[in-house]
């Protein structure tokens, strides 16, 4: 039981994403992994990977979330706001985008908790979720993200009458620069 779980206080996890913040729960010496994730508006969390089981709750805001396996070239999408839940599968890469006003905050719950991670796989997510792919790790960073995120989330915000979140709208103008 987590009292006012929409208050509780996060730290900042830039490794996540620009302006992310989060927390992890160990919730009753137990198996039962939570964390608790927030993204400020205009703003979205790098893509990454990991097992089956983490079923995400939106608690706070709205979005979608895009989902593909390596190699594809199209994505999926699921809307999500307060009510929504939805788990990625197995090894599929997602990332997670807030198109609402204020800031959005979810609950991911799954099997194999940071103290009790019961298997290889679990512990090696906890080790290598915010490290680079390319390393070796579950995330894909910034400067190896497709460039068609940025598009997509920037239409869509300019849709809804958000502004880009500073590090996005920086980003984003240097793409729409052209060569002379």
């Amino acid at each position: 039981f987590v009292p006012r779980v929409q208050e509780l206080e996060l730290r900042e996890w830039a490794a996540r994403g620009p302006g992310s913040s989060n927390v992890h729960l160990s919730m009753a010496d137990g198996t039962t992994h939570a964390h608790v994730s927030e993204m400020p508006p205009g703003s979205y969390k790098n893509g990454h990977r990991h097992g089956p089981d983490f079923h995400i709750f939106p608690m706070s805001g709205s979005g979608y979330s895009l989902f593909w396996y390596e190699g594809e070239e199209g994505f999926r999408r699921f809307d999500w706001k307060h009510g929504s839940v939805y788990a990625p599968a197995d090894q599929m890469f997602h990332q997670h985008f807030n198109t609402s006003a204020g800031p959005s905050r979810y609950l991911a719950i799954a099997f194999g908790s940071i103290r009790y991670p019961v298997t290889h796989e679990r512990k090696a997510h906890f080790d290598e979720v915010d490290k680079s792919v390319r390393n070796g790790g579950l995330q894909i960073s910034t400067e190896n993200e497709d460039p068609r995120i940025l598009t997509i989330f920037a239409e869509e915000l300019k849709k809804q009458g958000i502004p880009l979140a500073p590090e996005f709208a920086r980003r984003w103008e240097q793409t729409q620069k052209k060569p002379h």
